[in-house]
């Protein structure tokens, strides 16, 4: 019988077994050093549910100690041929030196499970692997799978024989510079089915209607996607009643009411500056010169606060990308655009330098036109500061010739794949008449 054929078989026997079965793994992220203890850092657990008595596909969801990903971005499907660490997978949120990390899992299954047997070794588009032996864990026979993901990335999977599950692992991860960690998994428990397919089926509706991009899973959840889902979120908690995920509907109403309440801060910022004069301050350019808020007089400023500091380049940029497109597109039409980095080593003496480096560095890395300037917190203050209630930057800001605050932005904006920042875009426009 053809290999290809024994391997469908046995998927369809797997799957006839786990379809009457939800399976929870419990686990562990790491710091390790050379010649030092571990440090464990975040626990995690993950429950994988089949959706139906005949499907293949899974429906799963991360419980994950803080800092964690948004609750949209620990729901999702998975299936037993996806990739190993698909980057839109299950994965793992953690903050290290002040950035924010994915860290894809591989779980819970092994894709490659047709070419797992005695000495076998390969290389393809997901890695290089080896099946070094042969070990029981927790009576199940199991396969012990090297593999090796970019460089210095060495996991240590040992898969189930008789099925493509992955019964225990441990992966190697580094952020910061260099810095090395171990996420550690196994199988806690394979309890008898739920149907959940109702529950599952409003949370992937939840997840679908709100356009996030790759790069957005580590950020909160907009004011327009929290607008968007709220009504339908409501409705979950009674389709989740009595489902092994009440519990996690409760969170997701829970925190899609902190944001609202938040944004209701926020709203009164905005309702606090539009319309009014901005208040007096100066900025520094990067070269030690003053830019007085008196100069904006007779002329559109948009103004952007971030920090400008991000060493790693981390996307989305503060959207400074879109900000320069905007700049460049309104370039002699009496508009002006300031970046303003709010960062508390641009304040000491002793990591200032260090600090507009960085900023250069950001400037030069995304070839910036527009001007980057810095101040000691009071432009930021005299705004209002969102972050005291609680909002992250950027903020943006657009001020009228006549000196008074017509738009007034926290967060970012919802990407239009034509304009770009098309609100931000709007109000500059709004601003010339």
């Amino acid at each position: 019988m053809p290999r290809l054929l024994l391997f469908a078989l046995a998927i369809n026997l797997f799957f006839s077994h786990v379809a009457s079965a939800q399976i929870q793994y419990r686990g562990l992220l790491e710091q390790t050093e050379r010649n030092s203890p571990s440090v464990p850092v975040k626990e995690f657990q993950l429950n994988c549910f089949p959706v139906s008595e005949d499907s293949q596909t899974f429906f799963y969801q991360v419980e994950e100690s803080r800092p964690a990903l948004p609750w949209i971005e620990r729901i999702g499907t998975v299936t037993a041929t996806d990739d190993l660490l698909a980057s839109n997978g299950i994965a793992l949120g953690y903050r290290h030196l002040d950035r924010g990390y994915v860290l894809p899992v591989a779980l819970p299954f092994f894709p490659q499970h047709d070419q797992l047997e005695k000495g076998a070794s390969w290389k393809d588009s997901q890695g290089e692997f080896e099946v070094q032996g042969e070990k029981t864990i927790d009576g199940h026979p199991c396969w012990d799978v090297r593999a090796t993901t970019g460089i210095a990335r060495h996991h240590k999977l040992y898969v189930r024989k008789d099925s493509p599950l992955i019964q225990s692992g441990t992966q190697t991860v580094f952020m910061g510079p260099g810095d090395r960690f171990q996420i550690q998994f196994q199988i806690e428990s394979e309890d008898k089915k739920i149907d959940i397919t109702a529950v599952s089926k409003h949370l992937l509706d939840l997840k679908n209607s709100v356009k996030r991009q790759e790069h957005d899973r580590f950020q909160p959840l907009t004011n327009e996607q929290v607008k968007s889902i709220a009504p339908k979120a409501a409705e979950l908690l009674a389709v989740a009643k009595e489902t092994p995920l009440e519990k996690f509907a409760k969170e997701v109403n829970e925190n899609l009411d902190t944001l609202m309440s938040r944004q209701d801060r926020i709203d009164g910022l905005a309702d606090a500056m539009i319309g009014k004069p901005i208040p007096k301050f100066t900025l520094k350019n990067l070269k030690s010169g003053e830019i007085p808020s008196s100069s904006f007089a007779g002329k559109t400023t948009v103004l952007h606060f971030w920090d400008y500091a991000n060493p790693t380049l981390e996307q989305p940029y503060g959207q400074v990308g879109y900000l320069d497109f905007i700049h460049n597109r309104w370039a002699g039409k009496n508009v002006q655009v300031y970046g303003v980095a709010i960062n508390s080593e641009l304040n000491d003496p002793q990591t200032q330098a260090k600090a507009i480096r960085n900023i250069n560095r950001l400037q030069q890395f995304m070839r910036l036109s527009y001007e980057l300037t810095f101040d000691g917190g009071a432009a930021l203050n005299s705004f209002g500061n969102p972050t005291r209630v609680g909002e992250s930057l950027p903020l943006w800001v657009v001020i009228s010739p006549d000196g008074t605050v017509n738009h007034y932005q926290t967060g970012f904006y919802e990407v239009d794949n034509r304009v770009g920042l098309k609100p931000l875009d709007d109000a500059i426009e709004a601003s010339q008449k």
